[in-house]
Parts: structure tokens; sequence; C-alpha cells
């Protein structure tokens, strides 16, 4: 079971391996019934489910789930700086950014920060691309 990629109308979407028998119904129906909302951590793991939640009860199941989560769930990883692409805060955008993106890549060099630009999850040459786009601009 894996996350899909989100339909434009919202929502997310859960892809089931294809050896996998159950449906989607049978993964999270108890008693015959089926819930409106279930709640599924990072790890793919029900948290929680519930039938037709108000805002309070979605809220309070989210920040629980953030508190349990910890550090995954920060933003702690992310770049400070104030200048996007500018990962070793010198106020500026340029060649020795690109420099440090590459060798992150490359050899694993360490940063204070995590410079995934364009904030997909993944640090590779599409975030070098961003990179050479802030200075062009």
């Amino acid at each position: 079971m894996q996350w899909g990629n989100s339909p434009q109308e919202g929502g997310s979407q859960i892809i089931l391996d294809e050896n996998v028998s159950p449906s989607i119904f049978t993964l999270f129906g108890t008693d015959n019934s089926f819930p409106s909302t279930v709640f599924i951590d990072h790890e793919m793991k029900v948290y929680d489910y519930i039938n037709l939640p108000g805002s309070w009860s979605i809220n309070s199941r989210l920040n629980s789930m953030l508190d349990e989560c910890g550090s995954l769930c920060s933003s702690d990883d992310s770049c400070s700086s104030i200048i996007l692409g500018d990962l070793n805060n010198d106020e500026i955008t340029n060649i020795n950014d690109i420099i440090l993106i590459v060798n992150y890549i490359l050899y694993d060099a360490e940063l204070e920060c995590i410079p995934d630009i364009n904030e997909d999850g993944i640090v590779n040459i599409s975030d070098i691309i961003n990179i050479i786009n802030i200075i062009l601009s």
C-alpha cells in the first residue's frame, strides 16, 4: 500500500499493491460499516477513523498525529534563509549554492538544512535547476 497522487479535486489517494486481495473498503471497514474519514500516518498505519467528523475532531486528531510524529513532522530541517536557494546563508543565491547542493547530492555533504528547493521530498537535479532559475531571474 502506498500514497498515490492527489486528484485535481483534492483529497488523497491510496494505491494498493496489485498482489493484495482486499479492496479499499475491507481495509477500513468494521462490523459491516465503513468510516467516512480515515486518518493514516506517515508510515501508512491507520491512526484513527470516524464518521462525519467536524472541524474540531479533525483538527484534534491531526494535532495529536503531529505530536506523536515528533521530529519527523517538524520543519527543523528546512532551510531558514530568507532568500530562496541561499544554502550557505550569505544573503545571495549564486554558484556557491549550486556547488553546495551538488556536493550534497554526490557526496552526502552535510548542510545545516536539506536543500529541497522545490519541496518535493527529494534533493535532485530539479533543485539545482530551480537554483539556476533563481540566479538567472
